[in-house]
Protein backbone atom coordinates (compact mmCIF):
# COMPACT_ATOMS: atom_id res chain seq x y z
CA UNK A 1 0.00 0.00 0.00
CA UNK A 2 2.80 2.57 0.90
CA UNK A 3 3.89 2.02 -3.25
CA UNK A 4 0.72 3.44 -4.36
CA UNK A 5 0.49 6.10 -2.02
CA UNK A 6 3.90 7.02 -2.70
CA UNK A 7 3.09 6.60 -6.77
CA UNK A 8 -0.28 8.94 -6.23
CA UNK A 9 2.14 11.63 -4.16
CA UNK A 10 4.68 11.41 -6.74
CA UNK A 11 2.20 11.98 -9.62
CA UNK A 12 0.73 14.88 -7.56
CA UNK A 13 4.07 16.66 -6.90
CA UNK A 14 4.81 16.23 -11.03
CA UNK A 15 1.44 18.26 -11.72
CA UNK A 16 2.31 21.03 -9.08
CA UNK A 17 5.50 21.06 -10.96
CA UNK A 18 3.77 21.50 -14.06
CA UNK A 19 1.42 23.81 -12.87
CA UNK A 20 4.20 26.05 -11.30
CA UNK A 21 6.42 25.65 -14.68
CA UNK A 22 3.73 25.83 -17.37
CA UNK A 23 3.55 29.74 -17.45
CA UNK A 24 7.61 29.99 -17.97
CA UNK A 25 7.09 27.09 -21.06
CA UNK A 26 4.35 29.02 -22.30
CA UNK A 27 6.73 32.26 -22.44
CA UNK A 28 9.66 30.48 -24.09
CA UNK A 29 7.28 29.05 -26.85
CA UNK A 30 5.71 31.91 -27.65
CA UNK A 31 9.14 34.18 -27.34
CA UNK A 32 10.32 31.47 -29.96
CA UNK A 33 7.20 31.77 -32.57
CA UNK A 34 7.56 35.50 -32.60
CA UNK A 35 11.60 35.19 -32.79
CA UNK A 36 10.19 33.42 -36.25
CA UNK A 37 7.57 35.20 -37.05
CA UNK A 38 9.74 38.44 -37.02
CA UNK A 39 12.97 36.89 -39.10
CA UNK A 40 10.18 35.65 -41.44
CA UNK A 41 8.63 38.88 -41.79
CA UNK A 42 11.59 40.82 -41.68
CA UNK A 43 12.93 40.78 -45.51
CA UNK A 44 9.16 40.95 -47.00
CA UNK A 45 8.89 44.21 -44.77
CA UNK A 46 12.18 45.16 -46.12
CA UNK A 47 11.61 44.70 -50.08
CA UNK A 48 8.53 46.79 -49.45
CA UNK A 49 10.05 49.75 -47.94
CA UNK A 50 12.90 49.64 -50.44
CA UNK A 51 10.40 49.69 -53.34
CA UNK A 52 8.64 52.89 -52.44
CA UNK A 53 12.33 54.85 -51.85
CA UNK A 54 13.58 57.01 -54.79
CA UNK A 55 16.04 55.28 -56.87
CA UNK A 56 18.91 57.33 -55.66
CA UNK A 57 17.65 56.29 -51.29
CA UNK A 58 17.59 52.64 -52.14
CA UNK A 59 21.25 52.18 -52.38
CA UNK A 60 21.82 54.14 -49.00
CA UNK A 61 21.98 53.20 -45.47
CA UNK A 62 18.64 54.00 -44.98
CA UNK A 63 16.22 51.86 -44.55
CA UNK A 64 13.00 53.82 -43.96
CA UNK A 65 12.52 55.83 -47.21
CA UNK A 66 11.78 59.41 -46.59
CA UNK A 67 10.17 60.84 -49.35
CA UNK A 68 7.64 57.75 -50.22
CA UNK A 69 7.28 57.51 -54.19
CA UNK A 70 4.70 55.61 -54.56
CA UNK A 71 5.52 56.43 -58.52
CA UNK A 72 7.46 53.30 -58.66
CA UNK A 73 4.70 50.49 -59.05
CA UNK A 74 2.95 52.94 -62.01
CA UNK A 75 6.57 52.79 -63.66
CA UNK A 76 6.95 48.68 -62.99
CA UNK A 77 3.89 48.43 -65.68
CA UNK A 78 4.55 51.47 -67.98
CA UNK A 79 8.02 51.09 -68.72
CA UNK A 80 8.98 47.19 -68.27
CA UNK A 81 8.04 45.19 -70.80
CA UNK A 82 6.02 42.60 -68.13
CA UNK A 83 3.79 41.27 -70.46
CA UNK A 84 6.99 39.61 -72.39
CA UNK A 85 8.31 38.56 -69.45
CA UNK A 86 5.31 36.74 -68.59
CA UNK A 87 4.59 35.27 -71.90
CA UNK A 88 8.42 34.06 -71.61
CA UNK A 89 7.94 32.32 -68.40
CA UNK A 90 4.53 30.81 -69.46
CA UNK A 91 6.10 29.42 -72.70
CA UNK A 92 8.94 27.93 -70.92
CA UNK A 93 7.04 26.44 -68.05
CA UNK A 94 4.14 25.05 -71.13
CA UNK A 95 6.93 24.00 -73.34
CA UNK A 96 9.36 22.10 -71.06
CA UNK A 97 6.96 20.45 -68.70
CA UNK A 98 5.25 18.89 -71.99
CA UNK A 99 8.73 17.78 -73.19
CA UNK A 100 9.56 16.47 -69.93
CA UNK A 101 6.67 14.10 -69.71
CA UNK A 102 6.91 12.93 -73.12
CA UNK A 103 10.35 11.57 -72.63
CA UNK A 104 10.51 11.02 -69.17
CA UNK A 105 6.90 8.89 -68.68
CA UNK A 106 8.07 6.45 -71.41
CA UNK A 107 11.47 5.66 -70.44
CA UNK A 108 10.16 4.94 -66.64
CA UNK A 109 7.53 2.98 -67.88
CA UNK A 110 9.84 0.81 -69.44
CA UNK A 111 12.23 0.36 -66.57
CA UNK A 112 9.65 -0.16 -64.36
CA UNK A 113 7.45 -2.89 -66.21
CA UNK A 114 9.50 -4.41 -68.69
CA UNK A 115 11.81 -6.62 -67.73
CA UNK A 116 15.09 -6.87 -70.03
CA UNK A 117 18.99 -7.91 -69.94
CA UNK A 118 20.34 -4.22 -69.46
CA UNK A 119 17.23 -2.50 -67.34
CA UNK A 120 20.20 -2.58 -64.09
CA UNK A 121 22.59 -1.49 -66.12
CA UNK A 122 20.43 1.60 -67.52
CA UNK A 123 18.49 2.17 -64.09
CA UNK A 124 22.26 2.66 -62.12
CA UNK A 125 23.01 4.92 -65.14
CA UNK A 126 20.13 7.35 -64.25
CA UNK A 127 21.17 7.36 -60.69
CA UNK A 128 24.78 8.02 -61.10
CA UNK A 129 23.71 11.19 -63.99
CA UNK A 130 21.40 12.35 -60.71
CA UNK A 131 24.59 12.54 -58.51
CA UNK A 132 26.42 14.58 -60.82
CA UNK A 133 26.22 18.32 -60.18
CA UNK A 134 25.00 21.00 -63.05
CA UNK A 135 28.22 22.75 -62.54
CA UNK A 136 30.40 19.93 -64.09
CA UNK A 137 28.19 20.54 -67.65
CA UNK A 138 28.06 24.24 -67.70
CA UNK A 139 30.47 25.29 -69.62
CA UNK A 140 29.91 22.22 -72.29
CA UNK A 141 26.71 23.07 -72.56
CA UNK A 142 27.01 26.30 -73.24
CA UNK A 143 29.80 26.25 -76.08
CA UNK A 144 27.36 23.46 -77.51
CA UNK A 145 24.34 25.87 -77.59
CA UNK A 146 26.99 28.67 -78.51
CA UNK A 147 28.03 26.75 -81.89
CA UNK A 148 24.73 26.06 -82.56
CA UNK A 149 23.85 29.59 -82.20
CA UNK A 150 20.99 29.74 -79.85
CA UNK A 151 22.67 31.37 -76.49
CA UNK A 152 20.51 34.43 -75.99
CA UNK A 153 17.00 32.67 -76.66
CA UNK A 154 14.74 30.05 -74.72
CA UNK A 155 15.87 27.52 -76.43
CA UNK A 156 18.61 25.82 -74.57
CA UNK A 157 15.79 25.61 -71.67
CA UNK A 158 13.59 24.31 -73.19
CA UNK A 159 15.53 21.69 -75.53
CA UNK A 160 17.26 19.54 -72.89
CA UNK A 161 13.97 18.35 -71.59
CA UNK A 162 13.38 16.77 -74.85
CA UNK A 163 15.84 14.15 -73.81
CA UNK A 164 14.78 13.70 -70.12
CA UNK A 165 16.08 14.07 -66.69
CA UNK A 166 17.50 12.07 -64.61
CA UNK A 167 15.60 12.53 -61.72
CA UNK A 168 12.52 12.74 -63.58
CA UNK A 169 13.18 9.31 -65.09
CA UNK A 170 13.96 7.72 -61.57
CA UNK A 171 10.96 9.00 -59.74
CA UNK A 172 8.41 7.91 -62.38
CA UNK A 173 10.02 4.70 -62.03
CA UNK A 174 9.80 4.36 -58.41
CA UNK A 175 5.93 5.41 -59.24
CA UNK A 176 5.23 2.79 -61.54
CA UNK A 177 7.19 -0.08 -59.57
CA UNK A 178 5.07 0.67 -56.63
CA UNK A 179 2.20 1.03 -58.58
CA UNK A 180 2.85 -2.40 -60.22
CA UNK A 181 3.72 -3.73 -56.79
CA UNK A 182 0.77 -2.63 -54.98
CA UNK A 183 -1.13 -3.97 -58.40
CA UNK A 184 0.37 -7.54 -57.67
CA UNK A 185 -0.57 -7.54 -54.06
CA UNK A 186 -4.25 -6.92 -54.71
CA UNK A 187 -4.30 -9.52 -57.25
CA UNK A 188 -3.12 -12.19 -54.96
CA UNK A 189 -5.09 -11.30 -51.90
CA UNK A 190 -7.87 -11.07 -54.25
CA UNK A 191 -9.26 -7.77 -52.24
CA UNK A 192 -11.45 -5.77 -54.48
CA UNK A 193 -12.52 -2.05 -54.64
Amino acid sequence: MTAIASTGELRASVRARRRTHRPLLWIAEHAALVTVAVLMIAPVVFVVLTSLMSSNQALTASVVPSPVDWSNYARVFTELPLARWFGNSAMYAVLATVFMLLSSVPAAYALAQIEFRASGLIFTTIVVAMLLPPQVTAVPQYVMWSHLGLTGSLWPLILPNLLGDAFSVFLLRQFFFAQKAFVERITLTGVKG
